[in-house]
């Protein structure tokens, strides 16, 4: 099984999973039993064209949005059936290239362990930061609402989740992170990064990235791997 459901009763406690249980973060199988606890954030789901008016702030966040959904408006929001939908790297939409580039990127930390290789994201667990889904093939409209929204779940997730990093492989999503928070306390002691996202050109293309003040020049991809470091099972 690819997915562990241990944390399903807790995660149901969280709001916006009452509205859209398909919205469920994907926790890998192997998850708790590695030597680190990656949680790895996306940036939005998409609702398709014909749908994007049941999209809007208000509704979204009240939940009455819930009811106008139809199965194939689901599909498209349901991290454990898009992430969770690749086998041995491949994935029947281009639109997934970044499953596929974080899972090759996974595959490269866990070099030499004797682990299952159908779907390196059952070592990790993954969603995506801003609840609301976007315009098809656009970047999220982003309103104060959201930043909001985002960042009082992402708190509830952690601590749930308990990751001990926290791999933003979205600059947006990293962004809107840090420029909501400032520098709480809930996440110190906790590895924070933000990469480009895995589906856009700077995932392979040398740029600047900053630590804490460690800066350096290098790939997306070799940023992630860097700041994760070795994968194992314990």
């Amino acid at each position: 099984m690819l997915q562990d459901i241990t944390y399903d009763q807790q995660l149901s406690i969280l709001p916006h999973y009452h509205h859209y249980p398909e919205m469920l973060p994907l926790i890998g199988s192997h998850y708790r039993q590695m030597n680190k606890q990656v949680l790895v954030i996306g940036e939005s789901h998409y609702l398709r064209k014909d749908s994007e008016e049941k999209r809007t702030v208000a509704s979204w966040y009240d939940g009455s949005a819930a009811a106008m959904l139809d199965d194939e408006d689901r599909s498209w929001i349901h991290t454990r059936g898009t992430a969770g939908s690749g086998i041995n790297q491949r994935y029947g939409s281009r639109a997934f290239s970044i499953y596929r580039n974080v899972e090759n990127a996974i595959k490269d930390l866990i070099k030499n362990e004797d682990v299952q290789e159908d779907n390196y994201l059952r070592y990790v667990a993954y969603y995506n930061y801003f609840l609301r889904p976007a315009k098809t093939g656009l970047s999220l409209d982003l309103t104060p609402q959201d930043r909001l929204r985002a960042y009082e779940h992402i708190v509830a997730l952690v601590d749930i989740l308990q990751p001990t990093h926290l791999a933003f492989v979205s600059k947006l999503s990293y962004n809107a992170f840090w420029k909501f928070h400032g520098e709480s306390p809930k996440f110190y002691r906790r590895e924070i990064f933000g990469t480009a996202h895995p589906g856009c050109p700077w995932w392979n293309a040398v740029h600047n990235h900053d630590y804490w003040g460690e800066k350096d020049r290098m790939t997306s991809r070799a940023w992630f791997l860097r700041r994760v470091g070795r994968l194992s099972l314990v």
